[in-house]
């Protein structure tokens, strides 16, 4: 007869092939594993189990109704040399050399672990302490925001006072007025814009003015200046001059307000690009901390599974090396109870089959 695994009951490739998953499949899956928290699959009772059901199957496969004294002799014998197979020496790691080697890893893993449970601990606290820092400077980073009511306020305030002055002397030989309104409107909203966000655009992480920002101060105090100049030149009487000298003042006054303003967002943005290289400084501390933290645990769980498969293999043997005769006579009786249990079923179904007759 065969197991699930094409291998006869009886052979020792069975028994071998046992040995092996039970050394390599995971706990759940091994049949021999016995620990504190794994129900145990004891190998004599998978045998006694195999034996009942190779002398039940033997009965109904032949359909007898009474005992065969020659199946029973070899099923008898198939028993034995199962018992016999089942048998292993005790693990004796002073007389037997395989298990004084056994004996001698077993000693280095144990060993071993304390210090890797130190090293996984610390790895551990390294992390707990990393990511408490991480959190810490993520807490009192504050990352620098466009003053979006300045801007729009600055952009209106330039678009007012440049648009009448380019209506009324730069686009002058415009014929249709509402075309010259509107071309002077849009005109002066896009030099506001670009003095605006020229001035208030902070990126260099040393606080210092960008090539943007240069270009924007210059611009935003020449073309003031030039309009007021050419307002003056256009001016008739005291009246229209102070009012040309005040919409400069305006204008120079905008762009004197974003420029101050330009100032504190660019010490904003050095302090903010400080902690951020700060940050980014822990973030990848942090990263090794975790590689660290996870080949710590591997290598700790690979000593702990080297130590347990040692629990393992020392309790099989203990559970294996048996008294010879009596698991013999066990083994024996389990085949016959199948055998004799497969002669009861092969008569109920001749009766049931004589009653439906």
């Amino acid at each position: 007869m065969e197991n699930n695994n094409g291998h006869a009951i009886g052979s020792t490739s069975w028994v071998d092939d046992q040995h092996v998953r039970n050394q390599f499949a995971p706990e759940s899956a091994r049949p021999f594993a016995r620990s504190s928290d794994t129900q145990v699959i004891d190998v004599i009772l998978k045998m006694h189990r195999d034996l009942f059901d190779h002398g039940l199957e033997r009965a109904r496969a032949r359909r007898d109704v009474e005992p065969n004294s020659d199946d029973l002799q070899a099923l008898e014998d198939h028993a034995e040399a199962m018992a016999k197979e089942a048998y292993r020496e005790p693990y004796d790691p002073v007389n037997n050399q395989e298990h004084k080697l056994r004996e001698a890893e077993n000693e280095k893993s144990k060993k071993a672990r304390p210090e890797a449970e130190l090293v996984r601990d610390y790895a551990a606290a390294d992390v707990v302490k990393l990511e408490e820092e991480m959190a810490q400077v993520q807490s009192n980073m504050k990352a620098p925001t466009t003053p979006q009511v300045l801007m729009i306020s600055a952009v209106a305030g330039l678009a007012l006072t440049i648009a009448p002055t380019l209506h009324d002397y730069v686009f002058i030989t415009m014929k249709d007025d509402v075309l010259n309104w509107a071309i002077s409107v849009f005109s002066s909203a896009i030099y506001g814009v670009f003095i605006t966000w020229g001035l208030l655009e902070a990126d260099d992480p040393g606080g210092r003015r960008t090539i943007r920002n240069w270009l924007a101060l210059v611009g935003g105090t020449a073309i003031p200046v030039g309009l007021g100049i050419l307002r003056v030149a256009n001016a008739i009487g005291t009246a229209e001059v102070l009012f040309a000298l005040a919409l400069t003042i305006i204008e120079i006054g905008i762009v004197v307000v974003l420029e101050a303003r330009s100032v504190t967002l660019r010490n904003t943005y050095q302090e903010w690009a400080v902690q951020q290289a700060k940050l980014n400084n822990i973030r990848t501390r942090l990263d090794a901390a975790r590689a660290h933290l996870d080949r710590s645990k591997q290598e700790l769980a690979r000593i702990a599974q080297a130590i347990d498969s040692h629990i393992r293999l020392v309790e099989e043997l203990s559970v294996r090396n048996f008294n010879i005769e009596r698991i013999t006579g066990d083994a024996i009786k389990a085949v016959r109870d199948g055998y004799f249990e497969g002669l009861a079923k092969n008569r109920g179904y001749l009766r049931g089959l004589r009653e439906v007759a």
